[in-house]
């Protein structure tokens, strides 16, 4: 007899079939009920929770920053008159716009850390417009922290009650939680008759909480422009808070330009002062000289020398005084910026360059000192406007070193030339000549006075007409409807919760188990071929002429018996074992009902009962008590007598017989090749329903006499390690033509009605039913 032995040589790719399409539409598709049950409540669930969320609005606001390096410029005129107005970078400013300390301010002018709100029936709401009152604290920074306090507005008498304590309006009160005063509320748009309360939160956590909602950039890399953006649940309250840190921002950029101002007015006033008195105490002195001496004019000779001589002092006393401010700015640079903020002047340097970095020297010290303040020491902005002040200050000691030099040898050279002129004028009678030098000290320091009061009026004039560094394009409006709308989120968040919900269970009831479940479980474990799927059937009947009659299992069963070449011409006699891993997978079954198929056709068939541990099908038929296999081995009985007819045309049954413990060896005895021999020649096909490979090896002792084998696996019950370890099995080279039949196949999902690749059918356990009629052959 020839075998043809299909093995599993070792797992099998995953199937084409197995695509993302087939695995959603057979996989989760029939669990879409669940889907939809799972939507619907966390739908109302989170329908419910909206009702506590409130609308937030956008409000908007747009900057024009003066960039000294994005060509935002100032008209001529203006630039003349604000001297000190120092150029910004727009990166800069939106740190600052974002500062700690700018919406601080926002939060004290506008009480933000007193809120009002009114009681709802749901929730709260914000009573900003609301309310007929404002609350101002004296010391906010020392306020207790309140979460509700219950009042009432009297209209009548214009009073506060809190509890049984009435207040007045714009007074300050001692309460138990800080000084308190009320004000009318200047925003107040609409009414309400719904009971008030306010809170009392520390203006820390009130700004870092506006912070949160704040957003501040440029608008591009290139642009100096720069969008404001607040998000707020009321919009009046946003627009106030957008409005108020434009301001804010304004006039601390206003106070930093009049800064240096106030710095030059302050340093040019000390030195006006000062030669007013000197100015007056020469004036003196030519007034009581002339009287002492009676002196009425001098020679025309005198005149001339005092001319070149005042005009050489006149120099001498310019180059002492910039040596005097060459000083002055060589004692600031090398202080180190410990004076920040105090201005060394320029006033009559004529160095341009000197100039120029002395300006550039005073803007980064205040931007550093601005910086310091909003961002702290440690800032990566701060550092770096640091490194720069640390770079610019080796280049102006340069300068100021070669311009002492310079000025040095020059006052040399004209106190030289003096010197001449003194000796000339040496011949002149001692009285005019010392009129002559008080003359000459007068009339310097009439010019340096002339020349400070106009360094101050230029100064005052600059200090007056200094404005902010920014021009407002767009003032802060809210939109119309609420913007990123957590209502829409939350629903769509509570349908995908749900979706994800389904998968999970989906995965842990399918994906997790050990169970085979799907035909393509089956084909990536081996390249057994699976050659029929049996569908789950739910109810079984009884007929005279068949065990099951349903038309899928009829046709399943037919197609069966194409697939494994039962019809196939000139064979005869082929002989059909039917196993399975455990019990319960099936294999009685598709024994009893392949039998049943084959009668069909008119083919003499034999359904033999070797399951001699459990002869299921003997005791399905009610044939446990009848003699068969067992007693025909051991030579009670003949073949004669262990073999029945049944009611069903062309198929007789073989039981198993009696009790036997050891079927291993029973099944050895040589008496089995003569029965096969004997029943080859009555039936066309013998179908063998044998024990579980998992419990004895009666099914690989059987392999030796037949010509086909089945194997079942049932879903939900066969154990994938059972079917990884019946493949391993090196007995598995015996079995001959070796299929698998996927058994039990139900419908997946609630409603138990899609079927697919792998993803469908099933049926329940065959009730013990006396079925068929027997009579003995």
């Amino acid at each position: 007899m020839t075998k043809v032995t299909k093995s599993l040589k070792k797992p099998v790719a995953e199937t084409s079939g197995d695509t993302l399409l087939n695995i959603i539409l057979f996989q989760f598709i029939p669990y879409w009920p669940l889907v939809a049950i799972l939507s619907l409540a966390f739908l109302s669930v989170a329908f419910v929770f909206t009702k506590y969320i409130t609308p937030t609005y956008l409000i908007t606001a747009t900057l024009v920053i003066k960039d000294k390096g994005k060509g935002v410029e100032e008209s001529q005129t203006l630039q003349s008159l604000n001297m000190y107005a120092g150029g910004k970078t727009v990166e800069n400013e939106v740190l600052v716009l974002k500062s700690r300390t700018l919406m601080r301010d926002v939060v004290l002018n506008l009480n933000l850390y007193a809120p009002i709100f009114e009681k709802g029936n749901i929730k709260p709401a914000s009573a900003y417009l609301s309310s007929p009152i404002i609350i101002e604290a004296k010391k906010p920074e020392n306020l207790k922290e309140q979460t509700e306090i219950n009042f009432a507005y009297n209209h009548s008498t214009n009073t506060v009650n809190i509890g049984d304590q009435s207040y007045p309006l714009n007074q300050w009160v001692k309460l138990p939680y800080g000084t308190l005063r009320f004000l009318r509320n200047p925003f107040k748009q609409l009414s309400t008759t719904r009971s008030l309360y306010f809170s009392l939160v520390d203006p820390r956590k009130v700004t870092d909480n506006m912070l949160g909602s704040l957003e501040v950039a440029a608008s591009s890399k290139l642009s100096s422009v720069v969008n404001i953006g607040f998000t707020d649940e009321v919009p009046r309250r946003g627009e106030n808070v957008v409005n108020t840190l434009i301001d804010a921002y304004n006039r601390a950029s206003v106070q930093n330009n009049n800064q240096l101002a106030s710095n030059t007015l302050t340093f040019v006033s000390d030195r006006v002062r000062l030669l007013e008195n000197e100015l007056d105490s020469i004036n003196r002195r030519i007034q009581e000289f002339k009287s002492k001496e009676g002196i009425v004019d001098l020679s025309e000779q005198g005149k001339l020398y005092l001319e070149n001589v005042s005009e050489n002092d006149r120099k001498a006393s310019d180059i002492n005084m910039q040596l005097a401010i060459l000083n002055q700015v060589d004692q600031h640079v090398r202080a180190g910026g410990s004076q920040t903020g105090i201005v060394p002047t320029t006033l009559g340097i004529e160095d341009p360059v000197l100039t120029d970095l002395l300006q550039t020297l005073n803007e980064l010290e205040l931007r550093y000192a601005s910086l310091r303040r909003t961002t702290g020491e440690n800032n990566p902005m701060t550092e770096e406007v640091e490194s720069e002040i640390q770079k610019i200050r080796p280049n102006i000691l340069s300068i100021v070193r070669n311009q002492r030099q310079r000025l040095q040898a020059s006052r040399n050279n004209l106190v030289s030339t003096s010197n001449r002129f003194n000796s000339a004028i040496s011949t002149i009678p001692q009285k005019e000549r010392e009129l002559l030098e008080i003359s000459r000290q007068q009339a310097i320091k009439n010019d340096v006075y002339a020349f400070l009061q106009q360094r101050r009026e230029e100064a005052e004039l600059s200090a007056a007409s200094t404005i902010a560094d920014s021009r407002i394009v767009d003032r802060a409006e809210a939109s119309v409807r609420p913007v990123a709308s957590k209502r829409v989120l939350i629903l769509a968040g509570a349908i995908i919760a749900a979706t994800a919900f389904s998968i999970g269970y989906v995965f842990i009831k399918e994906g997790l188990t050990n169970k085979v479940l799907f035909r393509s479980d089956i084909e990536k474990a081996t390249s057994i071929p699976v050659v029929a799927e049996i569908p789950h059937i739910k109810k079984l009947r009884a007929s005279k002429s068949h065990l099951l009659t349903n038309s899928i299992l009829s046709a399943q069963f037919n197609q069966l018996q194409a697939t494994i070449g039962l019809f196939a011409f000139g064979v005869k006699n082929q002989k059909v074992m039917i196993t399975s891993s455990i019990k319960g997978e099936g294999k009685t079954l598709v024994s009893n009902q392949l039998a049943i198929s084959l009668a069909e056709t008119g083919q003499k068939v034999l359904l033999m009962d070797l399951n001699l541990t459990s002869p299921d099908t003997s005791i399905l038929h009610q044939m446990d008590d009848f003699s068969g296999f067992i007693d025909y081995i051991k030579g009670d009985s003949e073949l004669d007598e262990i073999i029945y007819k049944s009611n069903i045309e062309n198929l007789s049954i073989l039981p198993a017989g009696g009790n036997y413990n050891n079927s291993t060896k029973l099944l050895l005895n040589s008496r089995i090749q003569d029965l096969f021999n004997l029943v080859e020649t009555y039936y066309n096909y013998i179908i063998i329903d044998t024990a579980p490979t998992e419990l004895t090896t009666d099914a690989y002792l059987l392999t030796q006499y037949i010509d086909l084998s089945l194997y079942v696996i049932r879903q939900g019950k066969t154990n994938k390690n059972n079917l990884q370890k019946f493949g391993r099995n090196p007995q598995i080279e015996r079995i001959p033509k070796l299929s698998i039949i996927f058994n039990d196949i139900k419908g997946r999902g609630f409603l138990n009605k899609y079927y697919g690749y792998g993803y469908g059918y099933g049926y329940e356990t065959i009730p013990k039913s006396n079925l068929l009629k027997f009579k003995k052959a």
